[in-house]
């Protein structure tokens, strides 16, 4: 049975992300010449064309930023690959609430003290601010996710991959 301190801190994240996805849309950059031009096209990007980066702390893991705060300012929204094996190693956020949602793959998520829950592909977890959290692909298929993050997350050291 769910913590009612942590279903709480969801809710609230999940209101917060509700109230950013009606925020109006500003204008963000096409990177993919593939893709037809038209009045919108700034609106429609592919993964396969935006930059990658790896998370400080995190070992095997490929991110993809698909909506920075420029978008709204309120939250924002990554792509993660996780090859088997790699981890984000303990961590927690002062500010930034967390949902990832386990698209591919599987994992083991630590959250406080707690022990690890195998997480596996429709999983949503929620993690508040300043929870301790661990999260470790397992399995033999990378671990993929949709991770959001409100506010969106500060300055740190992310390594740009090629």
């Amino acid at each position: 049975m769910p913590k009612p301190i942590i279903a709480r801190a969801a809710l609230s994240a999940a209101a917060r992300l509700c109230d950013a996805l009606t925020a109006p849309i500003p204008v963000t950059r096409l990177r993919s010449d593939s893709m037809p031009r038209s009045q919108y096209s700034e609106h429609i990007q592919h993964l396969d064309a935006m930059a990658r980066y790896a998370p400080p702390d995190h070992r095997g893991t490929v991110n993809v930023r698909l909506v920075d705060k420029s978008f709204c300012g309120r939250f924002e929204m990554n792509h993660g690959t996780v090859e088997p094996g790699g981890e984000a190693e303990p961590h927690l956020h002062e500010a930034e609430h967390q949902v990832f949602f386990v698209l591919d793959g599987e994992c083991e998520v630590t959250l406080g003290d707690d022990d690890p829950v195998r997480c596996s592909s429709g999983t949503v977890v929620c993690i508040p601010p300043k929870l301790m959290h661990r999260v470790v692909a397992i399995g033999e298929r990378p671990m993929k996710a949709i991770i959001i993050y409100s506010p969106p997350l500060g300055p740190r050291d992310e390594r740009p991959l090629e």
